[in-house]
């Protein structure tokens, strides 16, 4: 497909979503002005290592592959701001990513990971991080806190959620609850929470790739 394009070599942002690829195609590695590069809804296992040449790159989404392992160069994009490898099948990440120095919003959730890397917590810039809900308590103690509920996915309740709430209030403020479209039984769990907290920033709908 890429040899009856003109040259894009000046291009700084693309979408590949659910273009069925299961490679990534090597032709982009020679677009050096890229500042996003989009390649969700794929079938891709691998980023190759010249990934880390794409050194104005800010956004990468690559969630909803099938990637097993991040390259260490993916550490030398230190202008990433913001990375969603969101339901991949990924067991670790390089600690080469302690280079992401403007890195402020990276999701991980939806892999397979068993333990979760110490130096996340180093990242300078990093505001919002998406895990595992099991690892949801290891992140952010005494820092604002920000509950997402992936309901298409998980069967919560009004109750469920509210006790919920409850628990992660007790260890420290809750700021915002966000609530991810599943099914219209969803509202009544959107209103109880807002009647129980009114002055709780409750989100209700869709949110592209931020799931706990």
């Amino acid at each position: 497909m890429w040899k009856h394009l003109p040259s894009l070599d000046q291009l700084e942002h693309l979408d590949l979503r659910q273009m069925g690829l299961s490679v990534f195609p090597e032709e982009l590695l020679s677009m050096k002005q890229l500042k996003s590069l989009n390649i969700a809804g794929n079938f891709i296992t691998e980023l190759p290592p010249g990934i880390g040449g794409l050194n104005r790159l800010e956004r990468l989404d690559a969630y909803k592959n099938r990637l097993q392992a991040l390259p260490s160069e993916i550490g030398k994009l230190d202008r990433l701001r913001a990375m969603s490898l969101y339901r991949n099948s990924l067991s670790q990440l390089p600690e080469s990513m302690i280079g992401l120095v403007r890195l402020r919003q990276l999701n991980i959730n939806g892999n397979p990971f068993e333990s979760m890397p110490s130096f996340l917590s180093e990242l300078p810039a990093l505001e919002e991080l998406y895990v595992p809900w099991k690892f949801r308590d290891e992140f952010g103690k005494g820092a604002e806190k920000r509950l997402v509920y992936d309901t298409w996915k998980e069967h919560h309740t009004a109750e469920s959620v509210l006790s919920d709430i409850e628990q992660q209030s007790a260890a420290g403020p809750v700021h915002s609850v966000h609530f991810d479209f599943g099914s219209f039984r969803d509202f009544s769990i959107y209103t109880a929470v807002l009647h129980r907290y009114p002055d709780l920033e409750v989100i209700f709908g869709w949110r592209r790739e931020a799931y706990y």
